[in-house]
């Protein structure tokens, strides 16, 4: 009964304040009944490490259906906007919920992420990165980085017809690329790009930004 009583009252709360009540199924990726905080970031991305240790009243780091559905967890968790089940990163590179974000994931849903990159966050070495890799900063910096784009033909953007790209002319396609980016793009230095250069790995997350 007590139990029954305190679920009609979150309910009431939940309706009053103008918000549905989050349950631990929104959060949970695994079905462990448990939410990590990557797992809460991946469908609440502002909440912060300050809110989640507020929620998390036994301190083990994880969110269980009881500390979620008490009153004050639902305050704090109302005071964010929750993205839609398609919006959410992990949805789609942990399609089998089994905690791991292997590299054909990465490729599938980030196409112009070498796997240079992806070896370089995967920070334990073990061919996959689990849910608080993806979540670190230099991950998320590579991700930024290597946004799918639209990739345009040299031929496209090369105004005076001698096959290469200077500043001005790589701009004029992507207006985004700054002086350091072309120098980057710029592998061999003779300050102009090549198609080769062009379509290297890396000139294509840097015209993806």
């Amino acid at each position: 009964m007590k139990r029954i009583l305190l679920g009609t009252t979150i309910a009431c709360l939940a309706a009053s304040a103008g918000y549905a009540a989050v349950t631990i199924q929104d959060l949970d990726v695994t079905g462990d009944q448990f939410a990590s905080y990557e797992e809460v970031m991946n469908a609440i991305p502002k909440m912060d490490m300050v809110d989640f240790k507020a929620i998390d009243a036994n301190g083990d780091m994880r969110l269980s259906a009881e500390e979620v559905s008490a009153t004050e967890a639902q305050n704090r968790l109302a005071q964010h906007s929750m993205l839609g089940q398609d919006d959410r990163p992990i949805r789609n590179l942990d399609p089998d919920g089994d905690g791991f974000i292997g590299w054909n994931d990465m490729a599938r849903v980030y196409p112009t992420m070498t796997h240079l990159s992806f070896e370089g966050v995967d920070k334990n070495d073990d061919g996959r990165l689990s849910y608080e890799e993806f979540y670190d900063p230099d991950t998320q910096i590579a991700i930024a980085q290597c946004a799918p784009s639209s990739f345009m033909d040299l031929a496209a953007m090369d105004t005076n017809g001698d096959n290469f790209l200077d500043m001005d002319e790589l701009k004029g396609g992507y207006p985004a690329v700054t002086p350091s980016d072309f120098r980057t793009i710029d592998l061999n230095r003779d300050n102009r790009v090549s198609s080769v250069e062009l379509l290297s790995p890396t000139a294509l997350c840097l015209t993806g930004k």
